[in-house]
């Protein structure tokens, strides 16, 4: 499996966290608190309908393990991530 770095690296990608967060719940992800306090019946919601849906990443929790997914999912997901570019190789998941 990829680790999610050397694409980034390698495809020069940035990313933003989506829906925008209020500051109301953090988590922690390698030592940094990261907010996660959007809601889904929020007005920021939106920013997710408006991405092209190959932008869309999804955090995910298996096991206590982080990864990321190209695509929205929603089983064992922490947060999205919106892309600067889209991504047009194969759906894979990559070590976080």
């Amino acid at each position: 499996m990829k680790e999610f770095d050397d694409l980034v690296d390698e495809l020069n990608l940035s990313f933003r966290t989506a829906p925008v967060p209020d500051g109301s719940f953090e988590i922690e992800v390698d030592g940094q608190a990261l907010d996660i306090s959007w809601g889904w019946n929020d007005i920021n919601v939106h920013e997710l309908e408006k991405a092209d849906p190959r932008c869309i990443w999804t955090v995910l929790d298996c096991d206590g393990k982080l990864f990321v997914a190209n695509g929205m999912h929603y089983v064992n997901r922490l947060y999205y991530l919106v892309s600067n570019e889209a991504f047009r190789g194969e759906m894979d998941t990559f070590i976080f």
